[in-house]
């Protein structure tokens, strides 16, 4: 993590170990996870309620996002990554099913009518999404053996 991160978090002058430097970023990470979750509980229940999506709620939710896959990323470990690395196809798969489930639910949601070519954008996008996070598991699975 960033120098300026730490420093928000532990403080100025104050000394910890890793042990307890991970525990706190996981809680960290588990809790802006949480946080993302509901934000995003509310603006559909805004969208299904007011039939509108306001640009406050909507900006709040990109940047919960950004956070908490900031901190998931950097949170990472070597050993983690490789012990997952036999689920790389199933998590392809249900990444690729939550895109196409998420983007066809938004659009049902606005309002829109769900049709033929809407369905098919939506696969196309969909399996496009997925090629990419398959590829880049590979790519990050190949640097991380090459290291080693």
């Amino acid at each position: 993590m960033s120098n300026l991160m730490k420093m928000f978090i532990f403080g100025k002058n104050i000394e910890i170990d890793e042990r307890e430097e991970k525990t706190v970023y996981e809680l960290f990470a588990n809790t802006t996870i949480f946080t993302f979750i509901i934000c995003l509980g509310a603006i559909i229940y805004d969208l299904i309620v007011h039939k509108n999506i306001t640009e406050v709620g909507f900006l709040s939710l990109i940047i919960i996002l950004i956070i908490s896959y900031y901190i998931f990323f950097m949170m990472r470990i070597k050993k983690v990554y490789l012990n997952h690395k036999e689920n790389k196809l199933s998590n392809t798969f249900l990444a690729t099913l939550i895109f196409f489930s998420v983007f066809t639910l938004l659009t049902y949601l606005s309002g829109e009518k769900i049709d033929t070519l809407t369905i098919i954008i939506n696969s196309v996008g969909s399996l496009i999404f997925g090629g990419c996070i398959y590829s880049l598991n590979k790519y990050n699975q190949k640097k991380i053996e090459n290291e080693e």
